[in-house]
């Protein structure tokens, strides 16, 4: 009976692949990177995705492979590989980067979500027990963070839950987002917003920050971060099902989808 119910606890590939998109597909990358380089923003990305996210998600899918019975994630890896100092450094320095990055975003997601809901952001307005807006939102992280941890202390039952409502989401506002701007397109008489005048508008940006060499090396890092959260699901290669088999296929799944989304 106990055999019978880890097995029915392991990750299927389509959880697996609603959890990489969940860790990796960043939505609000695209309308930033549309206000700072335009169409110009999409060789680099696509540059990005060639040369660092689909290899990235090969190598991934290797150890993945590898060491499919490990619990460890990164740091059993980098232990077994470079050995146990380089592999408490290099966790430590992820673990912390990623402290930074979860508050960070418990605290500024309420307002994409004001923007959802009102349709512009109210944020600025929320008052709660004599704290200002900015305090207000700093709480609200705080208790997103609480319940963050309260779901992930429950196992891994309620973060892959949580993770394929997330991804499911995703893939649905990459669909609107398809389908909307078709109908944008046809309502506003076949003309696009930004005009396309040429070669030229794939590659300058009209936005003046960013057209000197150094202004647009800053945007390829931003490009290559909004790759970044696929080592997320290292951990859970132990609990995937026919993890051999159908990790590296969901990281190849996942990162050929994410790479044209």
């Amino acid at each position: 009976m106990a055999t019978k119910e880890n097995a029915r606890r392991k990750l299927s590939q389509i959880s697996l692949i609603l959890m990489i998109f969940t860790s990796v597909f960043g939505f609000t990358n695209m309308p930033r990177s549309f206000y700072l380089m335009g169409y110009g923003a999409i060789p680099w990305y696509i540059l990005s995705g060639i040369t660092f996210f689909i290899p990235y998600a090969f190598m991934m899918a290797e150890y993945g492979a590898a060491f499919k019975e490990e619990s460890g994630g990164i740091y059993t890896w980098m232990e077994k590989s470079v050995g146990p100092l380089y592999a408490f450094t290099g966790t430590f320095m992820w673990y912390a980067s990623y402290v930074v990055w979860l508050v960070n975003i418990c605290s500024t997601i309420w307002i994409p979500l004001s923007n959802a809901i009102f349709g512009s952001d109210k944020t600025s307005e929320l008052h709660f027990l004599g704290l200002n807006s900015t305090q207000t939102l700093g709480m609200l992280g705080i208790m997103l963070i609480i319940v963050i941890t309260f779901v992930a202390s429950k196992g891994l039952s309620g973060v892959s839950k949580v993770a394929s409502i997330g991804g499911t989401a995703i893939l649905l506002l990459n669909v609107v987002l398809l389908i909307g701007s078709i109908i944008v397109f046809i309502a506003t008489g076949g003309k696009f917003k930004e005009p396309i005048t040429g070669i030229g508008s794939f590659i300058t940006s009209p936005n003046p920050s960013y057209t000197t060499p150094l202004s647009v090396l800053s945007f390829v890092v931003f490009a290559i971060f909004a790759y970044g959260g696929t080592e997320v699901v290292g951990g859970v290669v132990d609990q995937t099902e026919n993890a051999e088999k159908t990790f590296p296929r969901g990281m190849m799944i996942a990162a050929t989808i994410i790479s044209i989304g």
